[in-house]
């Protein structure tokens, strides 16, 4: 089978996936259901991520040549494979109209007011269409330069507004009943449910020596920089934080030693639009995916074309505002996002388990057979 990826490709779309999505509305969404118990909240979900990561890095070491339906259809058959990609197909789908809303919504606060949806839309779905026509290999290969822009955005954003924390304001913390804490840790699956991306290129992977050890840094690397976000996020702005809809960006903007920068608000702007950009991409090539595998169509230009212009189209006339999609995708479905993202490393780990018996079983039998025969 062709490898499609290198394994520092494969962490680079790791610590992608790790970091975007989460530094815009996010903090300041979590901070109404939890005040600054969000940090744990996110430590939470970031642990059980690591745990995901961690199966994702041991399948793909075990089965090197085995892509996630060779693992999963001699089990579960065809018919629940293709219900599950429905499903995940359908998730990426509500996850890019949430990144894209967001994307919009932040560019026209920080560098274009009069942005219209059509400006903003018909360039993002176009630059999506090209890279899902070449395939995964020119994802990962792009997303391995721009990671570096992006970390060391992240990095320097969190330097420049050192001065400016007031430590205090994280205190008290646990102060959020049990309730609100479970809540919150539900309501937020949407941004952090990206394990599916990562499994569906299992088989697909030039693996290095130490490969898991390489995918579990790469991930803590990135888990420990959005932590440090969050917390610095509301030590400057304290009981404020709802009214800060797009942190990475307000951080900087927003208080007064940096605001007298000129254009400082455009280097928040440009890396993080990479990270946008790029997290939009991976998320359409997944649905993108999903679909051909179920209706069996070609990876032609004319079938990514039909796909990116119903794509663009859906979403030029979508009726809802950003606060609805965000509302949509954190009250009413967040549950089920959450139980979703875990279907995937679950089945494989069962799947895993019940292979290695079984093996161990066989090799008990081969050498009980050897010694029966030779008395």
């Amino acid at each position: 089978m062709k490898k499609l990826l290198t394994t520092n490709q494969i962490c680079c779309l790791i610590m992608l996936v790790t970091i975007s999505n989460k530094l815009l509305v996010l903090p300041a969404l979590m901070y109404q259901n939890v005040g600054v118990d969000a940090i744990w909240v996110v430590v939470l979900k970031l642990i059980l991520a690591l745990v995901v990561f961690w199966v994702f890095a041991l399948i793909a070491t075990k089965f090197p040549n085995k892509t996630l339906e060779d693992i999963l259809v001699p089990y579960i058959g065809k018919f629940f494979y293709g219900l599950l990609l429905l499903l995940f197909g359908v998730f990426y789908f509500l996850k890019t109209a949430l990144t894209l809303v967001e994307g919009e919504m932040f560019l026209r606060e920080t560098i274009y007011v009069d942005l219209t949806s059509e400006l903003y839309a018909i360039p993002t779905f176009v630059v999506a269409g090209y890279f899902i026509y070449k395939g995964i290999n020119t994802i990962g290969r792009t997303n391995e330069t721009l990671i570096k822009i992006i970390l060391w955005g992240v990095f320097l954003t969190i330097l420049l507004t050192l001065p400016n924390l007031q430590l205090e304001t994280l205190l008290p913390m646990f102060t959020s009943s049990a309730d609100d804490f479970t809540r919150a840790f539900s309501y937020i699956s949407m941004w952090f449910g990206n394990y599916f991306v990562i499994f569906l290129f299992l088989g697909k992977i030039q693996m290095r020596e130490h490969f898991i050890s390489q995918v579990i840094k790469s991930y803590v690397k990135s888990a420990i920089l959005v932590i440090i976000f969050f917390a610095v996020y509301y030590a400057v702005f304290g009981t404020s934080s709802p009214m800060h809809n797009y942190a990475i960006s307000d951080v900087v903007t927003l208080t007064p030693q940096l605001s007298s920068l000129i254009k400082i608000d455009w280097f928040t702007v440009i890396f993080y639009s990479f990270a946008l950009i790029m997290q939009v991409i991976l998320q359409l090539y997944m649905v993108f995916y999903c679909l051909k595998w179920i209706l069996k169509i070609q990876h032609t230009k004319l079938t990514v074309s039909i796909f990116i212009g119903l794509l663009a189209l859906m979403y030029l006339i979508m009726p809802y505002s950003v606060q609805h999609i965000i509302t949509f995708c954190s009250e009413t479905i967040g549950f089920y996002c959450f139980l979703l993202n875990l279907i995937f490393p679950i089945l494989i780990t069962i799947i895993y388990l019940v292979k290695r018996k079984l093996e161990k079983n066989r090799e008990g039998e081969k050498v009980y057979g050897g010694t029966l025969e030779k008395e």
